[in-house]
């Protein structure tokens, strides 16, 4: 029998925005854009012809229908996780799960990954794109890598890689034809962002200690590859993380006239305490403390 189901995803969505009755808390638990959510649930609301949520009053509440369908939805998601982390706990064998956000892991690991599986052939490891926080007795991840401040969680070994650094970048293209040679030269430029970190030329203006120069409407992107694409193609200046364009820079599709700054953030390498003397989490984390020495 074939199951008449709406889109998972925007059932996801919806359920996570009726959670929070904010559309951006709820893209920041699934590690999207706000636009994102709010498209899957037009796109759900359109699908079952009915309004779940009220969007008067410059708040978000539940229509007598979304109430309805998020208790149904949270009542189907608690069972699925329920059942998820019941076979997780059970697992000990196989490959371990690495969750990372997902430019980190196209730009940085994947490139460098070859030399620890020809390293250690026999550990095999599955690859997850997030950056929601993570419950390891809950989620089935083995490992994960975040960006933050120093976590400080109860069974949780951290171990830090490396400072994020942010910096402006563009193509030598649009150096040659453009004088950048100031900061406050930046105002009179495309500026380009990601709609995940919208922050991101507030900080390093800050950090800069430019706080005060003003700076043009920035133009965002869905994700920060399609951002550094755009600046690579001379669409404008984009800021991101040092990390992520290493490759570029040293291939000159990207410069970064003004260099790269600490964000007072740092990636960290995270798993439960319980797996510290699980070979493959140990030789994974002396793996990456060498990768992260040898780009320094």
């Amino acid at each position: 029998m074939q199951r008449r189901l709406p889109p998972l995803n925007a059932l996801r969505a919806f359920e996570a925005a009726a959670r929070h009755l904010h559309l951006s808390r709820a893209a920041g638990e699934l590690c999207v854009t706000h636009g994102a959510v709010s498209r899957q649930v037009r796109a759900l609301e359109e699908r079952l012809g009915v309004a779940l949520f009220d969007r008067g009053g410059g708040g978000l509440s539940l229509t007598a229908e979304g109430e309805a369908l998020a208790a149904t939805a949270g009542s189907a998601f608690d069972m699925l996780e329920a059942g998820t982390a019941r076979l997780f706990s059970g697992r000990r064998d196989g490959a371990l799960v690495l969750s990372c956000w997902s430019t980190f892991m196209m730009r940085w690991l994947i490139p460098r990954l070859h030399r620890f599986t020809e390293r250690h052939p026999n550990i095999q490891f599955q690859l997850s794109a997030s950056c929601a926080p993570v419950e390891f007795d809950r989620d089935p991840v083995d490992l994960a890598i975040r960006l933050g401040p120093q976590p400080h969680r109860e069974g949780v070994a951290a171990t830090a890689l490396f400072a994020e650094e942010l910096g402006p970048l563009c193509s030598p293209e649009l150096l040659r034809r453009t004088a950048l040679n100031q900061p406050e030269q930046l105002a009179d430029l495309p500026l380009l962002a990601t709609e995940t970190r919208t922050t991101a030329w507030q900080e390093w203006k800050q950090a800069a200690g430019h706080g005060g120069l003003d700076l043009p409407e920035l133009q965002c992107f869905e994700h920060t590859f399609y951002m550094l694409e755009a600046a690579a193609g001379g669409l404008g200046v984009g800021i991101a993380q040092r990390a992520l364009v290493e490759s570029d820079l040293k291939q000159s599709r990207l410069v970064a006239p003004f260099g790269f700054l600490p964000s007072g953030r740092s990636a960290y390498l995270l798993y439960p305490e319980r797996l510290a003397k699980n070979p493959g989490v140990a030789r994974f984390r002396a793996w990456l403390l060498e990768e992260v020495a040898r780009r320094n």
